[in-house]
């Protein structure tokens, strides 16, 4: 399945975390991502060329997937740290998180890895959750809202990003930043292959 982790460190002594695996909302009816192949086929005089148009056509598509889209400024921002405190909460429903006395609030850093392609969406859920924790999200410049993210041959993960703040904030806001991210991510890339089914 299409899933992101996340592993925490800290600089004097290593600390590993491995967090919940995405895209499991969707599973009822949602097809696992898996790493696109290229397959190389030899033409034959049984097979037709493909016309200009067509060939013109299949490279819009194939352009149209790698453009990102970015519809974040149309959210209602306010009404989103609304929401998403108010599910941050949820995960810690007392007056005392029990976690942060255990794991301190020493200074540390999270990262966000990409399993398997998909589409990305949800950054601003994501920021905005460890925002209110009073942490730092920093995204790899490569990394857009929308983008079609694809691993490359031999890889098994890519950095998306790295969260900065104190781990007992990392580890409350790991939940819903993961799920909300997740579902996002989930819903995209199924309409994506919707869309592509329609054309």
């Amino acid at each position: 399945s299409h899933t992101i982790i996340t592993h925490t460190s800290h600089a004097n002594q290593p600390y590993h975390n491995t967090f919940i695996p995405t895209h499991t909302l969707l599973q009822h009816y949602h097809r696992p991502f898996a790493p696109l192949q290229q397959h190389n086929h030899t033409p034959s005089s049984s097979m037709s060329t493909p016309s200009p148009q067509q060939q013109q056509q299949d490279s819009q598509e194939q352009q149209q997937q790698h453009n990102a889209i970015n519809y974040s400024h149309l959210l209602n921002l306010p009404q989103i740290k609304t929401l998403l405190q108010s599910w941050i909460n949820d995960d810690i429903p007392s007056h005392i998180d029990i976690g942060g006395l255990v794991v301190g609030s020493t200074p540390q850093s999270a990262t966000l890895y990409l399993k398997s392609s998909g589409i990305l969406a949800g950054k601003v859920f994501f920021d905005t959750v460890f925002t209110l924790l009073d942490c730092k999200v920093v995204w790899e410049e490569s990394v857009q809202e929308g983008e079609l993210l694809e691993l490359e041959e031999g890889e098994t993960r890519k950095q998306l990003a790295k969260v900065y703040g104190p781990i007992h904030a990392i580890l409350r806001g790991e939940r819903t930043a993961l799920n909300t991210i997740s579902r996002c991510s989930g819903v995209a890339t199924v309409s994506a292959e919707g869309v592509k089914v329609a054309r």
